[in-house]
C-alpha cells in the first residue's frame, strides 16, 4: 500500500496528514479531542458502501490505512467524531467496526533494546515504526527499525526492552508501510 499521489496535490484538503486544519478555517467544538487516550484498538472491517463514518476531510487517507491490523490510538472528541492516531498518521473517525485491544507496552517512535534471544541474534537499539495488532494470537507485534532504517525487525514485547533516545534527530518515515501480521510466513515469529 502507497500512499496515493493525488492526496498530496490537493492542498485544499483538510486532511491531517497535511496540517490540523485548512487555511483560512477556524476548529469548531467537534474538532476538540481529549488530551488523553481513551482506548487502542484495530479497525479491521470496512463497513460495506458506507464512508460516513468517517470525516470528509480524512477520508483519502484513513482509506490507505485502513482495514487493517494496525494499532491506533483513540482521542475521544467533543463531537460525534473521535481522532484516531498511530505515529504521525492522524484521522477523525465515527467509531463503528471498532475492535479494543490491551494497551501495548511500546509505542510507536519509543527507543528499545532487541535482546539477544540466547544469543540467536545480536542485541541492538533502534526504534519502533510499527505497532500491530495478531488476532489469532491474541498479542501485540512492533516493527523495530535499527538506526538509518537499514533494517525492520518485528518483535514481540517480551523481546524488548526500553530505552531512552540515543540520537534526538533520529527519525523514521512516516510512508513506509509494512506487511500485515500473518500475510507473509516467512516472518512468523518463534515463540
Amino acid at each position: 500500500m502507497k500512499p496515493s499521489s493525488s492526496m498530496s496535490s490537493t492542498p485544499w484538503a483538510g486532511s491531517l496528514r497535511s496540517g490540523r486544519f485548512p487555511a483560512g478555517r477556524r476548529p469548531t467544538p467537534e474538532e476538540v479531542f481529549s488530551s488523553t487516550v481513551d482506548c487502542h484498538g484495530v479497525v479491521a472491517w470496512w463497513p460495506d458502501d458506507d464512508r460516513d463514518w468517517l470525516h470528509p476531510y480524512d477520508q483519502p487517507l484513513a482509506e490507505d490505512y485502513i482495514p487493517s491490523d494496525r494499532v491506533w490510538r483513540r482521542f475521544r472528541g467533543a463531537g460525534e467524531f473521535s481522532l484516531l492516531t498511530h505515529g504521525e498518521l492522524n484521522f477523525r473517525a465515527r467509531m463503528r467496526l471498532w475492535r479494543i485491544v490491551p494497551t501495548p507496552r511500546f509505542w510507536v517512535h519509543d527507543w528499545v533494546e532487541v535482546r539477544s534471544d540466547h544469543r540467536r541474534r545480536t542485541p541492538y537499539i533502534g526504534r519502533i515504526v510499527d505497532v500491530r495488532w495478531n488476532a489469532p494470537r491474541q498479542r501485540h507485534e512492533f516493527w523495530v527499525e535499527r538506526r538509518g532504517g537499514i533494517s525492520v525487525q518485528r518483535c514481540l514485547a517480551s523481546q524488548l526492552e526500553p530505552r531512552r533516545a540515543v540520537d534526538p534527530h533520529f527519525r523514521t518515515s512516516m510512508w513506509r508501510i509494512w506487511p500485515a501480521s500473518g500475510g507473509d510466513e516467512s516472518l512468523e515469529l518463534e515463540t
